[in-house]
């Protein structure tokens, strides 16, 4: 499964993977889990400007901590970024979440 999420929002914490993408387990869905898996994370500037982004997983109950991917890495304009390191997390008590940041950024993203 993959999902395509096209960003323009600059200076925002936007969540990209939620417990809404995802069935979880529950009393009435017993067969489904709440791990989250991504193998790999696609990041294109489509923008004429450098976009800085932060990948990073959001605890949503307190204490609300966050857990880094990488930090505000830069991305030249009409360049692709791709993380390719596997992340598994729990969907039912944490979101992945971008972070992203420049001139009228515009920014195409791809998660496998």
């Amino acid at each position: 499964m993959s999902k395509f999420i096209n960003i323009s929002d600059v200076d925002t914490d936007r969540d990209i993977l939620t417990s809404a993408d995802y069935k979880t387990h529950s009393s009435s869905n017993l067969r489904s889990s709440n791990r989250a898996t991504v193998s790999k994370v696609i990041i294109c500037n489509t923008s004429d400007n450098e976009a800085t982004v932060s990948l990073y997983v959001y605890q949503i109950a307190s204490p609300n901590s966050s857990y880094h991917f990488f930090r505000l890495v830069k991305i030249p304009p009409f360049v692709t970024f791709v993380w390719d390191h596997p992340i598994t997390f729990n969907i039912s008590t944490h979101n992945l979440r971008l972070y992203n940041a420049g001139t009228s950024p515009g920014l195409t993203l791809t998660i496998q």
